[in-house]
């Protein structure tokens, strides 16, 4: 076995409770704002905003799972066409009512309530009265 030696002493020793804290405030924040928060921030924010002030549009809800989803239509500007577009988004909840995720679905794809009924439908999900 060798031994490595340096000329100077390293005098700084990184406390492995500071380490273990450090991961700890890592896995707090990943819990509290959730995958929605982290991976579509902006979604994330405009979705939140359109329920703020608006409530969801539509609720739908998965009977085996006990997911529930809240769909939002928002009004985003696009610079390019100089105009006001609909967005649809999407906030999934599981079964205690606490936020999986939340994002804006593809405006290509999904241009009316219909392409979202269809996207949640076949995702297993049905309309809550």
């Amino acid at each position: 076995m060798s031994t490595i030696t340096t000329a100077y002493p390293n005098k700084f020793k990184f406390p492995a409770g500071l380490f273990i804290i450090f991961i700890g405030l890592i896995i707090l924040f990943a819990a509290t704002y959730g995958h929605g928060m982290i991976k579509h921030a902006n979604d994330y924010d405009l979705i939140h905003k359109c329920l703020d002030e608006k409530g969801p549009l539509q609720t739908w809800e998965n009977s085996l799972t006990g997911k529930k989803v809240n769909v939002i239509c928002a009004e985003v500007f696009n610079p390019e066409t100089n105009e006001y577009e609909k967005r649809w988004g999407v906030q999934f909840l599981n079964k205690v009512n606490r936020e999986i995720t939340s994002f804006i679905k593809d405006p290509s794809r999904y241009k009316t309530i219909e392409d979202i009924s269809r996207y949640l439908e076949t995702s297993g999900f049905s309309i809550s009265p």
